[in-house]
């Protein structure tokens, strides 16, 4: 899809490509963390107060990241912070990878639907 006019700058194009395919990321998220799969393995998708929030996320094992407005989001960073470890979407962007490779504890899934107690539980054991 052409993102800008002819002519148009290409580091516009690529950032709105990268914009998207954030977004449709994060819709994909969005709807599944509203189904019964979603309830089954505790996702809990609610608003946080700025003063409990990090209390409140160090109380998780996992945290859910799908991309922001640009690749990584600094939830994912923030997990860390508090001994919580990231779940983030499988793209075509080797950062991920590469974190992996350096021994974060991080989760990549293709699908959010991968998520599920028996993964969750391999997961923990496994980082």
């Amino acid at each position: 899809e052409q993102w800008v006019k002819e002519g148009g700058s290409p580091s516009v194009t690529v950032g709105w490509a990268v914009a998207r395919q954030a977004w449709l990321v994060r819709d994909a998220w969005r709807a599944w963390a509203r189904t019964a799969a979603a309830a089954e393995v505790g996702v809990d998708w609610r608003w946080v107060s700025p003063d409990v929030y990090w209390d409140t996320l160090a109380t998780y094992r996992f945290v859910l990241c799908p991309e922001g407005s640009g690749i990584q989001t600094g939830l994912m960073y923030q997990a860390w912070l508090v001994l919580t470890i990231p779940i983030v979407p499988a793209n075509q962007y080797p950062v991920f990878h590469d974190l992996v490779r350096f021994g974060y504890p991080l989760v990549m899934v293709s699908n959010w639907s991968e998520i599920t107690t028996s993964s969750l539980d391999t997961w923990w054991r496994d980082l």
